[in-house]
């Protein structure tokens, strides 16, 4: 793990945010770089629905998460939604709620960024 670990909250489905969150997360990757740095992406809500398999940010998920980058879903905005683990985009978690996943993050120490 890095020297600083960075927590991103997405919890719209609006594309525009959440290429907004993803060019946040590569350009960070870029100022401080891969080796120094840990990065989670946190959907809830609507914004689950924006990493399903069938996605427009499925190619720029997959690079981010190759750079290390995880992307965390909730499982109750899934159940919310009807989607079960394998509708979402391979390089993502789920994880029981999006909400305890912020929060015992932060209790770790992570920043807190919501785009």
């Amino acid at each position: 793990m890095g020297k600083y670990q960075v927590l991103f909250h997405v919890d719209e489905e609006d594309p525009e945010k959440v290429r907004f969150a993803l060019n946040n997360i590569h350009n960070l990757l870029q100022a401080v770089g891969e080796e120094q740095i840990a990065i989670e992406l946190v959907a809830n809500g609507p914004a689950v629905k924006a990493f399903t398999h069938v996605s427009e940010f499925g190619a720029r998920v997959q690079q981010l998460n190759q750079r290390g980058v995880t992307f965390a879903m909730c499982r109750n905005a899934m159940n919310l939604f009807d989607l079960k683990p394998e509708d979402m985009m391979a390089s993502t978690i789920v994880v029981p709620a999006g909400v305890a996943e912020l929060t015992y993050k932060q209790a770790e120490g992570w920043a807190y960024i919501k785009p």
